[in-house]
């Protein structure tokens, strides 16, 4: 299921269990109610978004703090 928010600028959903692998055209992140901020959907661990919000950074440093994690993203291999 799919949602659309900032007039049609982003989306977000709910990722139902997979029936297949599609490791490699995955382009997908999630962020855990514990605020973890996850680049692959199979990985445990992630990076902490709360401690960065807690800290009181700017907008710019959250934004390039997201960024720099989703550059870390593992490249596509099929499981």
């Amino acid at each position: 299921m799919l949602y659309s928010f900032l007039d049609g600028k982003g989306t977000i959903g709910f990722i139902p269990s997979i029936t297949e692998p599609f490791c490699q055209y995955c382009d997908r992140i999630r962020i855990t109610s514990q605020s973890m901020f996850i680049t692959c959907l199979f990985a445990n661990a992630g990076y902490d978004l709360k401690i960065l919000l807690r800290s009181k950074k700017s907008e710019a440093e959250i934004k390039r703090y997201i960024l720099e994690c989703i550059k870390k993203k593992p490249e596509g291999v099929v499981v």
